[in-house]
């Protein structure tokens, strides 16, 4: 990254609390506005998930479509530990990575978020989203995940803010 963008680097953190109930539910985690370039994106679980998460993945979301951020039925988190990391280190059609504090860990993948930055746009006359979503077949679900980007503007109204 170069100095000016180094400069220009922030960051953003949003928690969520899961409490589907026996559904797909999906939860917003930063709204953009003009353009934005996310430079990494992940989450830690902070209070432990309930019994069953599946189909956990991002998405970009306006008010008329999503996109996909990352492979809809990649990921299951179910019981996940708190300290569990989930991070956006593949290209969309793959699953978030995912590690268990169960044990300590070491990735090599986590670090090689540089490459797996990505641009968002805000639709004109939409609120643009992106999104956290899951299915659970818990009465209700539990549980808590902080997620944080670093981003850039890339447009003189581009901005990540909490949703």
């Amino acid at each position: 990254m170069d100095s000016v963008a180094k400069l220009l680097e922030q960051k953003v953190s949003k928690s969520i609390t899961l409490d589907a109930s026996e559904a797909t539910k999906t939860y917003s985690i930063f709204t953009v506005t003009g353009i934005v370039k996310i430079l990494s994106l992940w989450a830690v679980v902070t209070t432990v998930l309930s019994a069953n998460h599946t189909d956990c993945h991002l998405i970009v979301a306006d008010d008329a479509a999503d996109v996909d951020l990352s492979l809809a039925t990649g990921l299951t988190l179910s019981a996940a530990p708190v300290g569990s990391l989930l991070i956006r280190n593949a290209a969309a059609a793959a699953a978030l990575g995912y590690h268990s504090p169960a044990a300590a860990f070491l990735s090599e993948t986590a670090l090689d978020l540089v490459v797996k930055e990505f641009i968002v746009g805000k639709k004109t006359a939409q609120t643009t989203a992106i999104k956290f979503s899951h299915t659970t077949s818990d009465a209700p679900s539990s549980g808590a995940i902080v997620w944080y980007a670093t981003w850039v503007p890339l447009s003189a109204t581009g901005k990540l803010t909490a949703a």
